[in-house]
């Protein structure tokens, strides 16, 4: 959704002025809502919060065993809410929150039109 700011201006996206004024616990809510973990919540807002990171590096700030928080950063690449980088070793960054949000809210535009 996009909408017009003004002759000559460029269109901002809606989402993307609503995101910026919610708090984090909304914004895990709103995670939640879309199916994700808690785990997985965990990692993409901390994430999110640090930039791009090995997944050892988020491992031992978040406190948790490498493998799992690995696994994790897969599971989030695979639902599209991280990105890596091709070097070795990878480096993992968050997908901007406003296109993870306009990504759920296409999906389910596209769930309720085949249900249609």
């Amino acid at each position: 959704m996009v909408i017009s700011v003004g002759e000559g201006q460029k269109s901002v996206p809606t989402l993307f002025r609503i995101v910026a004024g919610l708090g984090e616990k909304t914004v895990e809510k709103i995670l939640k809502d879309f199916g994700l973990t808690d785990k997985e919540i965990e990692v993409y807002v901390f994430l999110a919060k640090h930039g791009v990171l090995k997944s050892r590096e988020a491992a031992r700030q978040i406190k948790k065993d490498k493998a799992q928080v690995l696994r994790i950063l897969k599971s989030l690449q695979t639902k599209g809410l991280v990105e890596s980088t091709l070097e070795t070793p990878k480096r993992f960054t968050a997908v901007p929150l406003e296109k993870v949000l306009d990504a759920f809210v296409k999906a389910k535009r596209d769930e309720a039109t085949l249900i249609e």
